[in-house]
């Protein structure tokens, strides 16, 4: 089981939300929202001591928090990363369910390989949820910094995930792994996500070019 599974008391409330999808939406709504909320706001102050890189930059003030220059446009990138933290949110609790169906209670190997739901679209879905969820906090800082992080720990990611594959995943489930491999093409995204992810950081590749 992940570490964060462990820090959110999971097995504690499992059952609870894999048969209650009204709850299980209504956690994730407050939560996602005031964490959500409270890490744009520590990152824009820590941002804004990195540079002065910013897209849109030009745009009239709306309005100053400290050292904080806010424009319109923030408002459309706060709205566009909390739309990608409920998404990512969702898929992760749901993600996180299906993994602890084939939970081993000894150590992290699953006892059986996953091919199902999430992971019959992609090998390594809680990666790519993942990848959801920091590009919605970074690229909506409206900052350079922050869209060059965005991409470094995207990098990371699938580095990691491919490593994972190697050295975990294909030395337990052999054959069918690799058969497994061929039957799913991506990694961590599919092709539509990839493909709104590419939209939004052109709109912020954009701001910088205005």
């Amino acid at each position: 089981m992940l570490k964060y599974e462990e820090r959110l008391h999971f097995d504690k409330h499992y059952k609870k939300l894999k048969e209650c999808h009204l709850i299980r939406v209504c956690w994730i709504l407050l939560s996602s929202t005031v964490w959500y909320t409270m890490i744009y706001i520590f990152l824009k102050f820590a941002i804004s001591y990195l540079s002065d890189a910013y897209a849109w930059n030009d745009a009239q003030s709306w309005f100053t928090f400290e050292r904080l220059k806010f424009v319109k446009i923030d408002l459309i990138y706060f709205i566009i990363g909390l739309l990608m933290i409920y998404y990512g949110s969702i898929r992760l609790l749901n993600i996180s369910i299906q993994n602890h169906s084939v939970k081993n209670e000894n150590d992290e190997i699953p006892k059986r390989l996953l091919k199902d739901e999430y992971y019959a679209v992609v090998r390594h879905p809680m990666y790519g949820t993942f990848v959801i969820l920091y590009m919605g906090t970074l690229l909506s800082l409206r900052s350079l910094d922050g869209l060059m992080i965005a991409l470094l720990m995207t990098a990371g990611t699938y580095m990691n995930a491919i490593i994972e594959e190697k050295r975990v995943l294909q030395p337990v489930f052999r054959e069918e792994y690799q058969q497994y491999k061929k039957d799913v093409k991506a990694i961590l995204l599919k092709k539509t996500q990839i493909f709104t992810l590419i939209i939004i950081m052109f709109f912020c590749i954009v701001g910088f070019l205005v």
